[in-house]
Order: C-alpha cells, then sequence, then structure tokens
C-alpha cells in the first residue's frame, strides 16, 4: 500500500487537481480534506496500480503521449484529460468499493482501444 502525504504545494503540473500518485513515493494530496475523501483516495488507489503494473516510467511516458495525442485532436486540455485511458478506468470505477480487489491487470487498456 502508498503512504499518504498532506502537502498544500503540489508540483506545478498539478494546477488545479487535488491529489496526484507517484509511485514508489505515494499518494500526496492538498488537504486532510482531499485525503479523507473515498472517492478521491479510491481514484488515486486506482493510478497507483496502474503506475506499478506499467513500472512506474512507462506509465508516464504513455500517460504524456496520450494525452498530447489527445489534446491535438481535440484541442482542448480537459477534453485530452479525460480521454486518457487510465483516467477513464479511474473515473469510471473510483466510486466502486469492490473495483481494486477485483481490478483485472492492464483494464484501462480496453478504454483506450475503443
Amino acid at each position: 500500500m502508498p503512504r499518504h502525504y498532506i502537502t498544500p504545494n503540489l508540483p506545478p503540473l498539478c494546477w488545479g487537481y487535488q491529489a496526484i500518485t507517484l509511485f514508489p513515493l505515494g499518494i500526496f494530496y492538498r488537504s486532510e480534506e482531499v485525503r479523507d475523501d473515498q472517492t478521491t483516495g479510491k481514484h488515486e488507489l486506482i493510478h497507483w496500480e496502474q503506475q506499478k503494473e506499467m513500472l512506474c516510467l512507462l506509465f508516464y511516458l504513455w500517460y504524456l503521449v496520450e494525452y498530447l495525442i489527445k489534446l491535438i485532436r481535440f484541442m482542448n486540455h480537459q477534453k485530452a484529460y479525460r480521454g486518457i485511458g487510465f483516467e477513464q478506468e479511474a473515473k469510471k470505477y473510483e466510486r466502486d468499493p469492490d473495483y481494486l480487489s477485483t481490478r483485472k491487470p492492464f483494464h484501462w487498456i480496453r478504454l483506450v482501444l475503443r
């Protein structure tokens, strides 16, 4: 399980976001309230599993390439961000209490390929 940290000053690449998962360091939250929100926590734990299965660096490379492709396609940051397969999986299942125990490895790739 990851360590959880409270840090009001998330890195500059996190504009407007409330949390970031940085495997193998842990999950960083802007506040205790964000950390205690179960939906946000589940969303970040899904990212933790994705990063583990992609050996961390491959996760970030795939994430960046997919984001750039979708940014060119949509010409809109929010649409590009929401279109990333990792984000789609985390958003789709962040409210499912059993998802992490039933999740199949690389499930996010099905969302990229459709």
